[in-house]
């Protein structure tokens, strides 16, 4: 039985299309894919809070012509950890970095490290955008990271969640100040 590794299952539907089509299908079938790809995450209320106030802030220390969203946050934090993934950190130290702590909310570690329980009446839903060739790396990262560890069940949402809880929930540690600049120096590359 394959592994779905999201919503989306982009890996089986790479798969099945060097399977079932000749080259021209193929090619027309890549011509009419679109780059962008959607998805649904779920955090704690106060963590999407925090994420709007960091992302109209962002906006407005930088004047930017086009506001900056919750779901550019979430795309360029997962272009942050996709590098360090491709810049040589291994499948065990990346399944210790997200298995070391729970995996799904509403069980969450505080700024301070303490697990503690998120009222499930208080998350909500973020819907992102991403690029479908990032989306489809996550899902092969989960595909390679089941060979290792077949029973880590983890999910590209899951992991989304992860990396941008873990982000918003190291904001009271730092300056506002300072995460705005360093989100700003990111998006120039962009």
């Amino acid at each position: 039985m394959e592994r779905v590794y999201s919503r989306l299952d982009l890996l089986e539907e790479e798969m099945s299309a060097f399977e079932d089509n000749g080259f021209v299908d193929r090619f027309l079938s890549a011509l009419l894919k679109s780059r962008k790809v959607s998805l649904t995450l779920s955090l704690p209320s106060p963590s999407i809070i925090r994420a709007k106030v960091l992302c109209e802030d962002v906006s407005i220390i930088g004047n930017l012509e086009k506001a900056f969203t919750i779901s550019d946050l979430i795309s360029l934090l997962y272009d942050q950890f996709l590098l360090e993934v491709r810049n040589g950190e291994g499948l065990d130290q990346l399944y210790n970095r997200v298995m070391v702590r729970t995996t799904s909310l509403p069980i969450v570690r505080t700024a301070t490290g303490i697990y503690q329980e998120v009222d499930k009446r208080r998350i909500g839903f973020v819907p992102i955008k991403l690029d479908r060739n990032e989306a489809l790396r996550g899902e092969v990262l989960l595909d390679d990271m089941t060979g290792l560890y077949p029973d880590h069940g983890l999910r590209l949402e899951q992991l989304l969640e992860l990396i941008t809880y873990d982000f918003l929930n190291e904001i009271p540690k730092k300056t506002n100040r300072l995460i705005v600049k360093h989100i700003l120096q990111k998006i120039e590359f962009i």
